[in-house]
């Protein structure tokens, strides 16, 4: 399977501002600094993603940081022997706690094995990991491109895309998740690329 690295980054780079010319002042903006999105490989990264998920940068840091320190080693059973009220102190949400406990007990019976999606197409993983409740569309593809750096992947529900896609697009309104992906399409087969510098251009 085809993976993020430094050489097809530029490539990618190449492509993308020669199909889309606003990547031009994107990456000008930026001085071709591009912010790679970093999250451990399974069990780790996805609890981590989850902790994520509808929240600031820093408040999901604060409360993973928090979590980390409670939950040591972070392994699927350890987090199962931990008192539930003791993870909701941490600033996860009843919610978040019930999915993540649901899927330390997935991990534990073994209904889902992460070693196995380095040899798996990128629709077969989306379509595993959404089996697992809390797991959506966001989650699986940030998985896809953090944990295991696929090159085309491109998670359009993402807020911070759309907004970056709303400023590079000059459009009036922010677009929707079927608008951003609409859009994203031509960026094929380097969306990942896309998606890292979009993410950049946001943060400056």
């Amino acid at each position: 399977m085809k993976t993020i690295s430094e050489t097809n980054i530029t490539e990618g780079i190449n492509f993308l501002i020669e199909k889309d010319k606003a990547f031009v002042s994107l990456l000008d903006e930026i001085e071709g600094e591009i912010s790679v999105f970093n999250i451990p490989e399974g069990f780790i990264g996805i609890i981590k993603l989850i902790t994520e998920q509808q929240l600031s940068v820093a408040s999901a840091r604060a409360i993973y940081s928090r979590l980390q320190d409670l939950v040591k080693p972070m392994t699927p059973k350890k987090f199962l022997s931990i008192d539930t009220n003791l993870l909701k102190e941490t600033g996860l949400s009843w919610q978040k706690v019930n999915y993540c406990l649901g899927i330390s007990k997935a991990c534990s019976t073994n209904q889902i094995d992460f070693k196995s999606f380095k040899e798996k197409e990128d629709l077969e993983i989306i379509q595993e990991l959404i089996k697992l409740k809390g797991i959506g569309d966001w989650t699986a593809k940030c998985y896809l491109l953090g944990s295991l750096k696929r090159i085309d992947v491109f998670p359009a529900s993402d807020l911070v895309l759309q907004l970056a896609v709303k400023k590079m697009k000059s459009l009036k309104e922010k677009p929707n998740e079927l608008a951003t992906k609409k859009i994203s399409e031509s960026w094929k087969p380097y969306r990942s690329i896309a998606a890292l510098i979009l993410w950049s251009s946001y943060e400056k």
